[in-house]
């Protein structure tokens, strides 16, 4: 491979004509003369062999449309940020994308229209989109004036207020980067402003407040469930006897179940939604999908609510497998079916409340259990990327190693003493 490259140019013309490496990312680009200019259009890939066939391949057709009579490479005339905005939400429209992903989108690209710092959004070019103006726009976005969109109930119950959460702002960056991947396949840019190139520039993305360390020990944990149930409540007790009135006996079956509910996402690190099931589109937990007998142990089908990748098959902790024990032998006791919905409520919020506060412990919310099940797992020594494969992540692991770096961190004394080099011993 042979380069020609002219000192302190960012482009590296090689031996096929036409083809350029960029200096700074390594990657490749294909130039050709195409309706009377000559754009940049990225191959995708820093490796050699496969950026001249994808070179040689837009080449050929290239040929093939001018032999047409037309060279159009970008048929939908992509030109503005507005443009690419367009072309994005479409085509997310055509996906297998949660409708609640798509509504979020829009509402995100929107926010950033409104807090654009450089003129007006949709008529920016998307080659004058830089890393200094994507600053301008965090600012902006940590500073405004918002207002949460109907059928939204805002940031903490609040409908109005000042400056977005760093997480919605990093999501707000992420649409930008979005639009600009469309403008880099359409061939409008040939760089990243996201990226911080070199020197002592910080990173566009703000970090994100790590999970909450102040989460209930294993025996608070323990106690908090029992008291959901009545178990520790001698007014209350968690029997039923046959006189007792019919409303009593009612409150006890809905505390049992808002118990086991609260139980099954601390020891599945399940969603809410993939716990009792969303109408229409995942059916929740039930005694079918749970294998007692897997080729590797006991194992629970979760139906997933965020995306394909949720949709897994998880191996059952000892914990889980009691839990649907026990829901299995009450339920026969009843005299009710042991098939179907394994959870019969839809909430747990109220009795982890109050149990809490009993016990003295943090307020807890369904969201807290899956936290509470990621650093419980991570804690035991279970490799991220397993706990990611658990919990339905499609990163394999990335979140959690940003989110629970405290927790691994914390056991550190523990899993150095696992690491010998001693050879071992004989039995």
């Amino acid at each position: 491979m042979k380069t020609k490259q002219s000192e302190g140019s960012l482009w590296q013309a090689m031996s096929e004509t036409g083809l350029y490496r960029h200096r700074d990312s390594g990657r490749y680009y294909s130039r050709f003369l195409v309706n009377g200019k000559r754009p940049f259009k990225a191959l995708g890939t820093d490796d050699w062999a496969r950026a001249v066939a994808e070179h040689n391949g837009r080449r050929t057709a290239i040929s093939v449309r001018r032999a047409n009579g037309g060279e159009e490479e970008n048929p939908e005339h992509l030109r503005t940020m507005g443009d690419c905005t367009r072309r994005l939400l479409s085509h997310l429209e055509l996906t297998r994308q949660q409708p609640k992903t798509k509504i979020n989108y829009a509402q995100q690209l929107g926010v950033v229209k409104k807090n654009w710092p450089d003129g007006t959004f949709d008529f920016a070019r998307p080659g004058k989109v830089s890393y200094r103006s994507l600053l301008r726009l965090r600012q902006a976005l940590l500073t405004c004036e918002w207002e949460a969109p109907a059928g939204f109930k805002g940031h903490g119950g609040k409908r109005t207020g000042k400056g977005y959460s760093a997480r919605y702002v990093n999501q707000c960056l992420a649409r930008v980067h979005n639009v600009l991947e469309v403008a880099r396949v359409a061939g409008l840019i040939t760089h990243d402003p996201f990226a911080s190139g070199v020197g002592i520039q910080e990173s566009i993305w703000l970090p994100l407040p790590k999970a909450n360390k102040d989460l209930p020990s294993l025996d608070q944990m323990k106690q908090v469930f029992k008291l959901m149930a009545g178990d520790l409540t001698p007014e209350k007790p968690g029997h039923r006897t046959a006189n007792e009135p019919n409303w009593l006996k009612w409150r006890v079956e809905r505390a049992l179940d808002a118990a086991e509910l609260a139980e099954f996402l601390a020891y599945s690190g399940c969603r809410i939604s993939e716990a009792v099931g969303e109408k229409d589109k995942c059916p929740g937990a039930i005694f079918e999908d749970f294998n007692l007998n897997g080729a590797h142990g006991p194992t629970l089908r979760i139906h997933g609510t965020k995306g394909v990748s949720s949709d897994r098959v998880i191996d059952a902790i000892p914990d889980l497998v009691e839990l649907i024990a026990r829901i299995k032998k009450r339920r026969e006791k009843d005299g009710l079916p042991t098939i179907g919905k394994l959870l019969r409520v839809k909430g747990c919020r109220y009795g982890l409340d109050t149990a809490c506060a009993k016990v003295g412990c943090m307020r807890l919310g369904h969201h807290t259990l899956r936290h509470y099940f990621a650093s419980i797992t991570l804690g035991a020594g279970v490799p991220a990327t397993v706990v990611a494969d658990w919990m339905g992540h499609a990163d394999k692991g990335a979140t959690l190693l940003r989110t629970y770096a405290h927790v691994i961190r914390q056991h550190s004394a523990a899993y150095a003493k696992r690491v010998s080099y001693s050879p071992p011993q004989a039995a």
